[in-house]
């Protein structure tokens, strides 16, 4: 069969495809348009300016990883300007931004420590990453009212102190293998919903209206503080504490 240039061209740049020698570019000039995603200029300025280290764009998943840490705190933005980060190896910090309401596009994965504090707009943790290596702070956000969404394992400490409008911990990480404070939030009422596993010591103190300590961890490996909690008079609940018992009550 006598083959046209086009049919040769096309079986060439086939050829190369299935050895792997083939670029993007190639693709798209042989086969057409492959719905191939891509990133606006605005986009990469905002990566190139709050990046610390390498980002890089996966054009088949539309996902930016970074080798390094990202800090976007105190820069007064509403968003991530659709940007969709997969992998962080370093630090994420997207704190102080009072127009921030949504972590959507938040990494599925942080290295380091990820922290969403002080942010005034936000009023729910759904698009926080899957697991956070270092700690997860999600302090000082008064729109907060629930810990739905939070990261399902943290390997070091879950902050989530100082929210005036939580009043659950529904959403906790399963496990946290460091510290956990919910210390100073005025509407909790009870611990149903806290981690299942504490490594180190878990803070419930200060907290006005808590009168429950029913859904503490089976198992604290540090000390568990619940004092100075005026509405608290009795200590049923606490599971299995390796460290000591901090308490205005008598155990």
């Amino acid at each position: 069969m006598a083959l046209n240039n086009s049919m040769k061209k096309y079986l060439k740049n086939f050829k190369d495809f299935v050895n792997e020698n083939i670029s993007d570019d190639d693709i798209e000039s042989v086969f057409g348009d492959l719905g191939l995603y891509s990133l606006t200029q605005e986009q990469i300025d905002f990566l190139d300016q709050y990046t610390d280290g390498k980002w890089s764009f996966d054009r088949y998943t539309n996902v930016v990883d970074i080798d390094g840490s990202f800090n976007v705190s105190g820069s007064d933005i509403f968003d991530f300007l659709g940007i969709n980060f997969g992998k962080v190896g370093g630090d994420f910090s997207c704190s102080h931004n009072p127009g921030l309401t949504s972590l959507e596009g938040a990494p599925d994965r942080v290295g380091e420590d990820f922290r969403c504090n002080n942010n005034p707009g936000l009023t729910s943790l759904e698009g926080s990453p899957e697991e956070v290596e270092g700690d997860f702070s999600c302090s000082h956000n008064p729109g907060l009212t629930s810990l739905e969404g939070a990261p399902k394992k943290v390997g070091g400490t879950f902050w989530c102190d100082h929210n005036p409008n939580l009043t659950s911990l529904e959403g906790s990480p399963e496990e946290v293998e460091g510290y956990f404070s919910c210390r100073s939030n005025p509407s909790l009422t009870s611990l149903e919903g806290a981690p299942d596993q504490v490594g180190r010591s878990f803070w419930c103190n200060d907290n006005l209206n808590l009168t429950s300590l029913e859904g503490a961890p089976n198992r604290v490996g540090g000390d568990f503080y619940c004092y100075s909690n005026p509405n608290l008079h009795s200590l049923d609940g606490i599971g299995k504490i390796e460290g000591k018992i901090y308490s205005d009550l008598n155990y």
